[in-house]
């Protein structure tokens, strides 16, 4: 038998070895573990570092933009827009690329960010997008790769800092990341309606536009409160008829081409505010009657009431008040007169309790008779008329016989040139029913010589007219010339076959210059003086053009606010309208529905214009023009633009159109004067809320 003790002994020491290698494997691979880990929580910790420094700069570069969206904020509210959202973006976009880098913004504009807002020239980075790095890291282990080439952007409605590129060092390790940063503004709508809601009882009006109520082409009849920014036009032989409490026309009441308006009180009563009411002149030279009818009026006419339309038949009943904004008018812009520039028309003031008129008529005299009128030159002459009769401005020339050495008016050239400066005498004698001269009443340079080309002529004409020492003089002048040249006055309204005039019992006019009756034979059978107070009047008049400027831009006699550019805009929110035409639907008892019911309301809403020639019920918002082509409508119009209406019958919705807004918030969203629901209206969405937006976008790390 062999002796095994050697084997054994070998087999222990295999056995010990084959141990010491496990236990020395185990030993390398925890050693290199922990490195690995060492390594990967110092690179994490690396990386840590260069991203706080990204989140410091990010939270200050919110802070900066939350501080321009609060002053855009304000701004906003200060300077109303139909599209708040619009102002408000554009307002933040603008502020913050100029906070960013000191250059005005443009669409598409890009430059570098300014340095001061990376690092100051102290090395400090309190008031920089860099503000909480600690200052003995920033330029070392923490720095900005691109501060001299770091871009801001406009991109759209945000701004973008292209390439932020930021690199932390520490131990021998490195990370460097990379990133575009997009400042976006993001909300839905704006609520800031409320400092400007409409003040003035809208609902109560069937009809408001911004531009013009146009009636043409038949016959159309309104019953209710009517509004137009600019005016109110019968045309084309249209005849309008509106029975109302209000009637409101920035620019005027007026009738052309054969048209014809009749207003009355739907109670009995009716106030009517503008500033002009014409009958206009056919320039085709036809001379189909127009006419103009007010019943039971307290009438307000800021300027003129002017007949100037062949065949015109005007007449008035109630109260008749002519304003301006002074005691008494000079000239055409500050008149508040009664002018009669046409033959065969009627004027029928005789039934007015009061006649209140606080300006004069002036003389146009254009340098061009019988061209274009819009193209040709205007001289004003003051007349001391309050009620002005086309033939009685001859009464302003310097009579013949108080012309000196040649004794006729108008002169040649050759002959005010021999007259030199001495033209006139004022001490002759004239007057064929009497003598006056003209001494009293002229200025010191007594006259103002016009010269006037007729059309076609190559060499003007010299019209000399009298230059009086005020108003009032005036006044008394033509009282006078009336009392003396009365024949010749008669003469004149013969000629151009002036129509009647009939005006109100002497103690029911109240005017700051003359006024005459002229009868059916064409004779002036009265001369009124004037005998308004001028310092009453200025405080009147000042009352009158108040309640006139409320009522134009908020419906409101006592709004003294700054006037908007749009009364629609003021009552309507634009930017919810919709990008097209949309139709809702209600029933009877005023709930929504998904289809027209026939006993039950309609409303469109549209960002553009409107025309429809159905019967309809309801409500009509239009970002543009309104036409209704005959049938019946009930409700209220409401357009930016013009509203046109042809052989259409219009009954205000006063009696419901209140409650069908009260009663669903899918249409209080449109109405200023209706806080903004959520979401849709309906209430099942939280509106978004506005707020500044800052994140990365294009993020690569190393």
């Amino acid at each position: 038998m062999r002796n095994n003790r050697g084997s054994s002994l070998i087999l222990v020491i295999i056995c010990i070895a084959f141990a010491g290698i496990l236990g020395t494997t185990v030993l390398v691979n925890s050693t290199a573990n922990r490195d690995m880990k060492l390594v990967d929580e110092m690179a994490k910790e690396n990386f840590y570092q260069t991203e706080s420094g990204l989140d410091i700069f990010l939270a200050n570069l919110s802070y900066m933009s939350e501080k321009v969206m609060e002053d855009a904020y304000a701004y906003v509210l200060t300077h109303y827009s139909s599209d708040n959202d619009t102002l408000l973006k554009a307002q933040v976009k603008r502020n913050l690329f100029y906070e960013l880098t000191g250059s005005p913004y443009s669409d598409n504009a890009e430059a570098l960010v300014k340095g001061e807002l990376l690092k100051k020239k102290d090395g400090s980075l309190k008031g920089t997008l860099f503000d909480g790095v600690d200052p003995d890291v920033f330029g070392t282990e923490l720095r900005l790769l691109n501060s001299d080439s770091l871009k801001a952007v406009v991109d759209g409605d945000d701004i973008v800092l292209k390439g932020l590129s930021v690199q932390y060092q520490e131990n021998g390790y490195e990370t460097k990341i990379t990133t575009d940063v997009r400042v976006k503004v993001e909300f839905t709508r704006l609520d800031v309606e409320k400092p400007v809601t409409i003040s003035g009882k809208f609902m109560d009006y069937s009809i408001i536009t911004d531009k013009n109520l146009l009636v043409s082409e038949g016959g159309s009849k309104v019953s209710g409160n009517v509004y137009a920014g600019n005016s109110i036009v019968a045309d084309n032989s249209g005849v309008f008829t509106l029975e109302a409490s209000k009637l409101i026309a920035g620019s005027d009441v007026r009738t052309e081409r054969g048209g014809k308006i009749d207003i009355s009180g739907s109670s009995g009563h009716v106030e009517v505010w503008t500033k002009n009411i014409l009958t206009v002149r056919d320039v085709t030279g036809a001379t189909g009657g127009q006419s103009i009818q007010i019943k039971g009026a307290d009438c307000y006419v800021a300027d003129d009431m002017t007949i100037g339309a062949e065949n015109s038949a005007v007449s008035i009943t109630g109260n008749y008040y002519g304003y301006t904004t002074v005691g008494g008018g000079v000239t055409a812009a500050d008149s508040s007169a009664i002018i009669i520039n046409s033959g065969k028309s009627t004027l029928d003031l005789s039934a007015l309790n009061t006649l209140w008129l606080a300006g004069r008529g002036s003389l146009k005299v254009p340098n061009v008779y019988g061209g274009d009128t819009s193209a040709s030159a205007y001289r004003e002459i003051m007349e001391g008329e309050t009620v002005s009769y086309k033939g009685n401005q001859l009464a302003y020339l310097v009579p013949g016989e108080c012309i000196r050495k040649y004794g006729h008016n108008p002169l040649t050239k050759a002959e005010v040139d021999d007259l030199g400066g001495n033209i006139v005498d004022i001490s002759v004698e004239f007057g064929t029913n009497g003598k006056m001269t003209l001494a009293k009443y002229v200025a010191s340079v007594p006259c103002e010589v016009v010269p006037v080309r007729f059309l076609y002529e190559k060499e003007p004409l010299y019209y000399v007219y009298l230059k009086f020492k005020t108003a009032a003089e005036a006044q008394d002048y033509f009282k006078r010339f009336s009392e003396v040249n009365q024949s010749q006055l008669d003469d004149y309204a013969e000629v151009l076959d002036l129509g009647e005039v009939k005006l109100p019992d002497g103690d029911k006019i109240q005017t700051s210059g003359t006024v005459l009756r002229v009868n059916g034979e064409h004779q002036i059978t009265d001369v009124v003086s004037g005998t308004i107070d001028s310092g009453a009047a200025f405080q009147k008049q000042s009352e009158l053009k108040q309640k006139f400027s409320g009522l134009v831009a908020m419906l409101d006699e006592n709004y003294n606010g700054v006037p908007g550019s749009s009364l629609v805009n003021s009552i309507i929110r634009m930017s919810e309208l919709p990008a097209g035409e949309v139709h809702l639907y209600f029933d009877k008892d005023m709930k929504k529905v998904d289809e027209q019911d026939l006993d039950g309301y309609e409303v469109i809403v549209a960002n553009g214009d409107v025309a429809f020639d159905k019967s309809f019920k309801g409500i009509v918002i239009a970002r543009g023009k309104i036409t209704m082509q005959g049938n019946e409508f009930s409700g209220m119009m409401l357009a930016t633009d013009d509203i046109t209406l042809r052989n259409v019958d219009v009954t205000g919705g006063s009696s419901f159109v209140k409650d069908l807004v009260d009663k669903n918030p899918s249409l209080q969203r449109y109405f200023t004067n209706y806080p903004l629901p959520a979401g849709d209206g309906e209430g099942e969405k939280e509106a978004a809320v506005r707020n500044i937006l800052v994140t990365y976008e294009n993020w690569i790390k190393n």
